[in-house]
């Protein structure tokens, strides 16, 4: 089969790339080649959307990029073709394609560092889609690529965008809980690597994200998810006046912790 992967970054090239062993990848990025979706939508069996969404100034998801790949699939006569969106992009924008286009959304939970690992080694998948069809096809093309998965979850458009925002929220917060308790162990003469190792030993809690400072070793978090994602659904949120005071107060935290690096 043939593929078009709109969007080429880690997220892009991780399933580009693994797809690649078996099938016939076309990568399109304006970074990278002239490759053109027109050029090769007609024998093509679908289309992956891993294109950026990086924040608005004022805190909400911008998809202009994805509507941008829309706008060219459309042009190029076969908008019924199936469509993968990897891109991270809030459940309002999702619904709103989803009148025209029949799309299914992949959320990707990679590490920009270790994206290709990641992605093959993952057990389970989850894909939001009203399209039963469409889902069953993305399905089964990842049963038949990722060595190593166990499980593809369904759900709706909707549920899958919570679930990959709220997951992003949780990680974010937990960073900021164990950056309030590294001040409070430097404060008490405690040694932090100790303290956070045995909470880390309760299951409950787990020992990821809790590495104070961080891999980039600077204080609370930043990096190319956590700050765009939780600043995009928490505008949602207020625009569907939901008030989620954690988040808020994880964020306002954060800014602080930032500043000392």
């Amino acid at each position: 089969m043939k593929f078009i992967v709109a969007g080429y970054g880690f997220v892009g090239s991780a399933i580009g790339e693994l797809l690649s062993k078996q099938h016939e990848v076309v990568p399109v990025d304006p970074r990278f080649n002239n490759n053109k979706i027109k050029d090769h939508m007609g024998d093509s069996d679908g289309i992956i959307i891993a294109v950026s969404t990086p924040a608005k100034k004022n805190g909400s998801v911008n998809a202009d990029n994805i509507y941008n790949v829309l706008q060219q699939v459309e042009e190029s006569g076969f908008k019924f073709k199936p469509i993968l969106i990897k891109s991270t992009v809030t459940f309002d924008h999702l619904q709103d394609i989803s009148k025209e286009f029949s799309i299914t959304f992949y959320p990707e939970f990679l590490r920009e560092a270790t994206a290709m690992e990641d992605f093959v080694n993952q057990k389970y998948a989850i894909l939001g889609g009203d399209h039963t069809r469409d889902t069953k096809f993305w399905a089964d093309l990842l049963y038949s690529s990722l060595p190593l998965i166990e499980h593809i979850h369904t759900c709706s458009l909707t549920e899958a965008s919570i679930v990959k925002y709220f997951a992003n929220s949780f990680l974010a917060t937990k960073l900021t809980f164990f950056n309030e308790l590294y001040e409070l162990c430097n404060r008490t003469n405690a040694n932090y690597d100790t303290v956070s190792n045995l909470l880390g030993l309760d299951t409950r809690i787990g020992k990821g994200h809790t590495t104070v400072p961080g891999p980039d070793k600077q204080f609370g978090w930043g990096g190319h998810c956590f700050p765009k994602d939780t600043s995009a659904i928490l505008k949602l949120s207020d625009e569907l006046e939901v008030d989620l005071s954690v988040l808020k107060q994880a964020i306002k935290s954060n800014k602080k912790h930032r500043k000392k690096t």
